[in-house]
């Protein structure tokens, strides 16, 4: 994965949860929206390439934490945030696909340690 692809995944997640903190409504649906199109565009456009075994580990070990993270903040945003104008309607459940999204983001930007 590219840092480019990094940061704008840091970009929309940023984005999407301050439309779901600020908007309140289905507005904040609107940069998920915009990555699955931008994903569906990008897809061919990729140039297939193969990771080195370092490389797959390290990809792997940001994917499990990524998603560790994220099931922590979904479950925190269920709890907290549901009965909550910041939770409504499902935005919980948004706005911890938009903070996975972020934290994913950042971890791709952001060099490994060595191995």
């Amino acid at each position: 994965m590219r840092k480019t692809e990094g940061i704008i995944q840091l970009i929309i997640g940023l984005i999407g949860m301050a439309l779901c903190l600020t908007a309140h409504n289905k507005w904040a649906y609107l940069p998920a929206i915009l990555m699955g199109l931008w994903a569906v565009v990008t897809i061919r456009r990729l140039p297939a390439f193969q990771l080195t075994e370092t490389g797959q580990r390290k990809f792997q070990r940001r994917n499990v934490v990524s998603m560790i993270l994220w099931v922590i903040a979904a479950l925190l945003a269920f709890v907290f945030l549901r009965q909550t104008p910041y939770g409504t309607d499902g935005l919980w459940f948004m706005l911890s696909a938009y903070l996975f999204l972020t934290i994913h983001g950042v971890m791709v930007i952001v060099p490994l340690k060595e191995e």
